[in-house]
């Protein structure tokens, strides 16, 4: 597995987990939790947002480089 190919599976990887623990962060904020709760949950929601943001733009500048 080329360089390249890890950092794209290291990032999927990266967003999936950023949003899933929004969602779990949300989840506990609306079963009572408090405000850390659902400041985990903007925080991640964020960090999955801007992960998703970054892969296309890194491809995009990967593009000669390899498989």
């Amino acid at each position: 597995m080329s360089l390249k190919a890890f950092h794209v599976v290291f990032v999927l990887a990266a967003a999936a987990l950023s949003a899933w623990f929004a969602v779990w962060a949300f989840s506990a904020y609306r079963s009572g939790g408090g405000a850390g709760s659902l400041a985990l949950a903007l925080a991640s929601a964020l960090t999955a947002l801007a992960l998703v943001v970054y892969l296309p733009r890194f491809l995009a500048k990967t593009k000669g480089l390899g498989p």
